[in-house]
């Protein structure tokens, strides 16, 4: 979920000049691949889910 977040963030900005591994802005990528990753971003970041995942999260660390 953080990258999701930072990925969120960081493909708003401007392409980068340098390639440090850390440029994810959306102009350096084909429309389709940020449109997919969109979807899937914004479907982990969705709060029902968020809330679902945190559920199974502590029922897990229940039966640890």
């Amino acid at each position: 979920m953080t990258w999701c977040a930072k990925w969120r963030v960081l493909s708003g900005a401007e392409a980068k000049l340098t390639q440090d591994g850390e440029d994810w802005a959306a102009d350096k990528s084909e429309a389709a691949l940020i449109a997919h990753v969109k979807g899937r971003v914004d479907h982990y970041l969705d709060p029902e889910t968020a809330a679902r995942m945190d559920e199974d999260f502590a029922h897990l660390a229940k039966l640890l």
